[in-house]
């Protein structure tokens, strides 16, 4: 019974992070479900824990909790255990790299059971695997490790291992996160540093071209940028009019995010044109 207070206040945390205040109750494309309600109304999970039994029988198994975003590739899937001295079996969490132990280690640990589920659906999804143990607020354990997709347990990483009111997060933080420690967008970022250069020497030579300063070029270049990521400058309205066809205004016209690389190389093709019509301004004004 009194696992049912660890589950209660896993409950109450979700809700204080944005969950919805009702379980199997979706609400802006988030929901989460208690033990095997999932069953009726999720048939993914329904068919990824058909096999998943902590016992290792082959048979169903059931997470205390697993929530879903529509809009995301992230499933939670959460473990909960009365007694922190369940929490774990191994001190050094990077163990759990090696594998999960014996059955009864699977069934009688928090840990070892949220990852135990996490494995059986990030085929198509990261995971974060989530192992909540105590019945107070104030003497709570709270681990999570993210198991990306397609990957093997030796490759999960660690997000959070606390207490009741530091830890747990909403799916936006998790992905967040998870971008994070697994490396993510480091070589699109090369990318898009790339494509800035060219973008800034495309500007600078047009400019040095014109005589303008050195001086006078970097500040140019600098808010020519800014005014093209921002959605209210004239430059912007200018840029999307410029572009040839809706396949280019399409991508252009979302928020830079993640289309950066492609809007910056979107930038560099048509900035020859945009240049020499903002650079006409500047130029006359220069002169004045």
């Amino acid at each position: 019974m009194s696992e049912e207070i660890t589950k209660g206040l896993t409950c109450k945390r979700l809700k204080q992070v944005g969950f919805p205040t009702n379980q199997d109750e979706k609400v802006d494309s988030v929901i989460y479900y208690k033990e095997d309600s999932y069953k009726k109304l999720d048939k993914y999970l329904a068919a990824a824990f058909n096999k998943a039994s902590k016992k290792l029988t082959g048979k169903g198994g059931t997470p205390d909790f697993v929530a879903t975003h529509d809009d995301k590739k992230i499933i939670i899937v959460i473990e909960c255990k009365e007694d922190v001295s369940k929490h774990q079996t191994v001190d050094n969490l990077d163990e759990y790299k090696r594998g999960l132990g014996t059955k009864d280690e699977i069934i009688g640990n928090c840990i070892n059971g949220a990852l135990h589920y996490a494995t059986y659906i990030n085929a198509n999804h990261d995971v974060i695997a989530i192992a909540v143990s105590g019945t107070s607020e104030t003497n709570m354990r709270v681990t999570s490790f993210a198991l990306p997709k397609g990957k093997k347990l030796s490759d999960i990483k660690l997000v959070e291992d606390g207490e009741y009111t530091d830890t747990i997060m909403n799916f936006d933080d998790y992905e967040k996160k998870i971008d994070v420690i697994l490396g993510r967008h480091q070589e699109e970022s090369t990318e898009v540093l790339a494509e800035l250069k060219k973008y800034a020497s495309a500007c600078n030579n047009y400019l040095r071209a014109n005589h303008i300063s050195a001086k006078d070029r970097a500040g140019f270049i600098s808010a020519l940028v800014l005014a093209l990521t921002n959605e209210d400058s004239s430059l912007f309205a200018l840029t999307e009019t410029s572009l040839p066809d809706e396949a280019l205004k399409k991508p252009f016209i979302d928020r830079i995010n993640k289309n950066s690389k492609h809007k910056l190389t979107v930038y560099v093709t048509t900035s020859e044109a945009v240049v020499k019509t903002v650079s006409f301004y500047f130029l006359l004004f220069h002169k004045v």
